[in-house]
């Protein structure tokens, strides 16, 4: 282009022919855009294809009693599809919650459309966006009809739903917490319609102080297949609690856990169905939490997550945590196609077996040790033990985790241990020995096959 340059301004090239080489570029760079548009298109029809083929064979071998039951690791991979198509079936429902702030719901809105995957975007009925708004806020309406009716004329399913608002205050309950009394009545409500009335056979949940990655809708469709086919797994969450900035790095790695995270997150109907007639008055997050509903079950978050929560004002909450732990989380740099990877490593025989030979294979060593010394842990992998709930409480605040244990297990906690990144290495804290939960890590059997 240079030499182009100063030959033109010598006169050696003349203005004709300048003009022809550069429409010549222009051709050959849209014929290549073109060629890989095509490509793309034939992979996804093909890839499309195969699934559906191999649904029917998993579909067709149950009939026969006498049939080979596929495991569960088979059915994951029958189910697979290429990009992010299995969440967008027409069977799914994007929730979005809000109440009283319009500039928030409109940024989170714009988050999603911007990173909604291409698929969707050439084939919108496949998808169900519900913007579900709590009381009569006429600002929030007025935005939440501008993106309804937006979304519909591209060719969205699209619907704005009010819920009535419980105006008066709950008896017996301070006026700190009926927020939280009213939010668990909107979810409720709304959940009631997107699976019974829209029949939907899942739902992606946020909340109006949100956005998302470019990959978020990748990581849920990949995850929705895990979802629907392992029953050990309760639902899935866009958020890791210790994604802090230095504690977060490995873009393509999901952990299972026994906490439920939240902050965007999904539930399928098998759930629901169960959870329906039992929705508690207050605190939904927290009961979800709680051992009688978990019934042992997992769920599955990011090592960085795909959510980003900038709601330092408002909410139920009102910005607990936020300054702290939650402004600082890590966001995800490196968009990852989850749906190219191996999922299989998340079933439950052959995560804990990895797990639990994870920890044991690392070093014990003292956390006074790896604070003072900021290149001791510098391609390590290491473990720190606490004593009780109340010390790894301490732990946490010495490095700079939230420092909560709620209903027996650390926020993303898997059998009472917690894997966070830390100074260039790998530290776990654990249970010492003596507790429950380590007795449970050491009783996985690691012989015998998945």
């Amino acid at each position: 282009f240079l030499l182009y340059g100063v030959l033109f301004e010598n006169g050696v090239v003349g203005p004709d022919a300048e003009l022809s080489r550069l429409e010549a570029e222009i051709r050959g760079a849209k014929d290549i855009l073109t060629q890989e548009k095509n490509a793309f298109d034939v992979y996804e029809n093909i890839s499309f294809e195969l699934t559906e083929l191999r649904k029917q064979l998993l579909d067709v071998a149950p009939q026969d009693s006498n049939s080979f039951e596929p495991s569960l690791e088979m059915k994951l991979k029958l189910s697979f599809k290429p990009s992010s198509s299995h969440l967008f079936d027409g069977k799914t429902v994007i929730l979005l919650i809000c109440y009283n702030r319009p500039n928030y719901l409109k940024r989170t809105l714009d988050s999603v459309i911007e990173n909604l995957p291409r698929s969707s975007k050439e084939n919108t009925d496949t998808i169900t966006f519900v913007i579900s708004q709590d009381g009569k806020n006429p600002a929030v309406n007025d935005i939440a009809q501008e993106y309804v009716k937006s979304l519909s004329q591209k060719g969205f399913n699209t619907m704005h739903l009010t819920h009535p608002r419980l105006e008066k205050d709950i008896r017996g309950v301070k006026k700190q917490m009926q927020g939280y009394y009213k939010l668990a009545d909107h979810f409720k409500w709304v959940l009631n319609k997107v699976f019974d009335e829209l029949h939907a056979k899942r739902v992606v949940i946020l909340e109006d102080d949100m956005k998302i990655s470019n990959d978020f809708f990748e990581f849920m469709g990949a995850t929705s297949v895990l979802l629907d086919v392992d029953e050990t797994l309760m639902a899935v969450s866009a958020w890791n609690d210790n994604g802090q900035i230095g504690h977060a790095w490995d873009s393509e790695r999901i952990i299972r856990t026994d906490f439920f995270a939240g902050l965007g997150w999904m539930m399928n109907t098998r759930i629901w169905e169960e959870l329906s007639g039992i929705w508690p008055e207050a605190f939904w997050d927290d009961w979800l939490r709680n051992p009688k509903q978990r019934k042992g079950r997992k769920f599955l978050s990011p090592e960085i997550s795909r959510t980003y929560n900038f709601g330092s004002k408002g909410g139920a909450s009102k910005g607990q945590f936020f300054q702290k732990y939650i402004g600082s989380m890590k966001e995800n740099e490196v968009p990852v196609k989850f749906s190219m990877l191996d999922m299989s490593y998340l079933l439950e025989s052959k995560y804990d077996k990895a797990w639990k030979a994870e920890v044991l294979a690392s070093d014990l060593v003292n956390l006074d040790r790896i604070l003072a010394d900021t290149t001791f842990m510098d391609g390590k992998t290491c473990r720190i033990e606490y004593r009780s709930d109340k010390h790894f409480i301490d732990i946490a605040k010495r490095l700079s985790l939230i420092p909560e244990w709620k209903d027996d297990t650390p926020r993303q906690g898997y059998y009472g241990v917690v894997k966070i990144r830390f100074h260039g290495g790998t530290l776990f804290i654990v249970p010492k020995p003596s507790l429950n939960t380590w007795k449970k890590l050491m009783s996985i059997n690691t012989t015998k096959n998945a």
